[in-house]
């Protein structure tokens, strides 16, 4: 099999089983062509913010870009804690103590 082939089938294997890790783990991945992405992407909906913030000479770092991508995951799922935290009623520095959300990023999303 050609090696974009297998570059491409990886990707949708990892990204399918969300096992995120092995892209930016497995050697075969480590630079990837831009159009592996959004071939891929008709098959498993990677984020295409992801892959336009992450090329670069239509080339992708995919330790980099994963990185970055679970680094989003987290904050985005610390504030949606946060948030129904906030509709349930919880004092804003719990919230910030258990989400590790800075105080301030608590109530700012409060005023929303």
């Amino acid at each position: 099999m050609c090696l974009y082939l297998q570059k491409f089938f990886r990707i949708i294997q990892y990204a399918d089983q969300e096992r995120w890790d092995n892209l930016y783990k497995d050697a075969l991945l480590q630079e990837i062509e831009e159009d592996i992405l959004h071939h891929a992407n008709a098959f498993v909906n990677l984020n295409q913010k992801f892959i336009q913030t992450h090329s670069q000479k239509r080339r992708i770092n995919m330790c980099k870009a994963v990185e970055k991508l679970k680094q989003e995951c987290i904050t985005k799922s610390k504030t949606e804690i946060a948030l129904n935290m906030l509709s349930e009623g919880f004092h804003h520095n719990l919230i910030a103590d258990i989400t590790r959300l800075s105080l301030d990023d608590v109530l700012k999303l409060s005023t929303h």
